[in-house]
């Protein structure tokens, strides 16, 4: 019985103590919901793959992007003291070591975590770098949406000048 006392006591002490001891770290985590276009799904038609897969993977690259990062350091203003390349790179893989991406291809799901410790960085650094995240991707629809409509417009413009001429020469006869 002593020794089972003495064993259990031995062990609640070295738990306590170890908790005293190690460093505190805080993981923050922030998920990403990744919707499906539609319209690419109804022009791709039913024999092509899904296109999931490389949405997210994509999304998973551009997201881990040295550009993204970087925008997320002077937002937080954690590169005042770096003067030159070296040392914001440095900054920018301390920052990915301690950010996990995982991936939900079938919920089409992206969960982004940070441990730090330092609990408002760890939330500062989640909130910006899934803010800037959104802005990019949004700016890149937009461009997208722009470039099908202005092509779609083209393309109409095409058609009329062809059907206006058919008209004319319909006409003609």
């Amino acid at each position: 019985k002593r020794l089972f006392a003495v064993t259990a006591l031995a062990i609640m002490t070295g738990a306590v103590v170890l908790s005293y001891v190690l460093p505190k770290k805080y993981v923050v985590s922030s998920t990403l919901f990744v919707e499906k276009n539609v319209l690419n799904e109804l022009l791709r038609g039913p024999a092509q793959r899904s296109e999931m897969d490389d949405v997210l993977k994509g999304l998973n690259y551009s997201i881990k992007s040295r550009s993204l990062f970087t925008k997320v350091i002077n937002d937080l203003d954690l590169n005042l003291g770096n003067k030159n390349d070296a040392q914001l790179e440095a900054v920018i893989n301390e920052l990915r070591l301690n950010t996990d991406f995982k991936l939900n291809k079938e919920e089409g799901l992206i969960t982004i975590s940070f441990t730090d410790k330092n609990p408002r960085l760890a939330r500062d650094f989640v909130n910006t770098l899934v803010r800037r995240y959104i802005e990019q991707n949004l700016s890149t629809k937009r461009e997208e949406s722009y470039g099908a409509t202005s092509f779609i417009s083209d393309q109409v413009a095409s058609a009329k000048e062809k059907l206006d001429k058919i008209e004319t020469e319909m006409a003609g006869l």
